[in-house]
């Protein structure tokens, strides 16, 4: 089973109050090229845990990586969404900001590894995941960069 998760880039006033549901239209469970080119759309498949596992390894267990390995505070189980505020946003893209993904990976490779045997995959399959890993977090981290510097809100969204 696969489990997609997607950011979306938003000005922070245009998501406060709204419901669930409502956050929901405003992230597609597909990939827009557009929103996509625009660079206010990410989205990866079976890396987001990965991705937060990087950040927190990589960082010490920062808060700015514990918040984006964390749901957001509104996280709502039924409609899997949550938003990231626009300081939460400058948290973690300052995690981002400073972060050596590629030594990271590489450091922390085993761990990594480890962490995507526990989400099921193995041998060839981990080693294409850790590539794809690498990939993924750094079209992450541009987002969240970005955002921070618009001083954006973030909403996640995962869909399984």
């Amino acid at each position: 089973m696969t489990v997609d998760a997607f950011w979306r880039r938003v000005p922070e006033e245009s998501v406060r109050g709204r419901a669930p549901s409502e956050l929901r239209v405003l992230v597609p469970h597909f990939l827009e090229e557009a929103d996509q080119e625009r660079g206010v759309l990410v989205g990866v498949e079976d890396t987001d845990a990965l991705i937060g596992a990087l950040l927190r390894l990589g960082s010490g267990d920062s808060p700015g990586a514990r918040l984006f390995s964390d749901l957001p505070p509104d996280w709502d189980d039924y409609w899997m969404i949550g938003v990231f505020d626009a300081g939460a946003v400058r948290q973690i893209a300052g995690v981002f900001s400073h972060a050596t993904l590629d030594a990271w990976v590489s450091q922390y490779s085993a761990a990594l590894a480890d962490a995507a045997t526990g989400l099921g995959y193995s041998g060839g399959q981990r080693d294409w995941l850790l590539e794809t890993l690498l990939s993924d977090a750094r079209e992450v981290a541009a987002l969240f960069i970005a955002a921070a510097a618009e001083h954006e809100a973030v909403i996640f969204r995962v869909v399984v």
